[in-house]
């Protein structure tokens, strides 16, 4: 199913292309007109497209709320829309370098600004299933994270006898390696996926 957003996008571009072969058939830089960028950021926060730039356009769509896409298409930075760009992945040094990269002239000040008191307000925390491996003193725990055989696996310590790995992993192969090494494994809890994985603990029993 094609969204809005994808309807306008596509007919835009058709509208280009039918342009392109009737009046510009040589013009082979759709992302500059007459050697200039296409961006031009207003100190309201209006972002306007001043002809069909495709590649400005998608790289502005994680952070700016649209308003028009057409052979000119208008765009507004809002706190929601930088926010949502923060959520996906973007920091402020991103956004700015890409509106920077973009844009005719600099970037106004109050509206620099204002992006980063915005993002002061951001605040997030990621939430992610691992397995927790608990061995039998400091010496394995180091032993462990720095054998070229398990680097794949990415061990990082917790505490200096637990180590924290992602919950992804191959088990079975973890456990025939560790196992090979001369290490005893021992399966402790209960399961934490559909997959049937986990939470391990190494060591002797106490």
């Amino acid at each position: 199913m094609v969204t809005d957003l994808g309807s306008a996008v596509l007919s835009t571009q058709n509208k280009a292309k039918a342009t392109a072969h009737t009046t510009h058939p040589t013009d082979s830089s759709p992302s500059k007109a007459n050697g200039t960028r296409s961006l031009v950021l207003q100190p309201n926060f209006e972002l306007l497209l001043l002809h069909t730039d495709m590649p400005t356009l998608y790289s502005l769509l994680p952070f700016a709320q649209v308003n028009q896409v057409d052979m000119v298409s208008r765009l507004t930075l809002t706190r929601a829309s930088v926010l949502r760009g923060m959520e996906a992945g973007n920091d402020i040094e991103q956004i700015l370098r890409i509106l920077e990269e973009r844009s005719q002239k600099e970037i106004p000040q109050n509206v620099a600004y204002t992006l980063r008191d915005w993002v002061k307000l951001y605040k997030d925390v990621r939430i992610s299933q691992v397995l927790l491996l608990e061995v039998s003193s400091e010496a394995v725990a180091d032993e462990l994270c720095s054998s070229p055989k398990l680097q794949t696996f990415n061990l990082r310590k917790l505490t200096p006898r637990v180590l924290v790995v992602s919950s992804d992993i191959n088990l079975q192969e973890l456990r025939r390696i560790l196992e090979k090494e001369g290490i005893i494994v021992r399966f402790s809890g209960n399961a934490v996926s559909p997959q049937n994985r986990y939470a391990l603990s190494f060591g002797r029993p106490r």
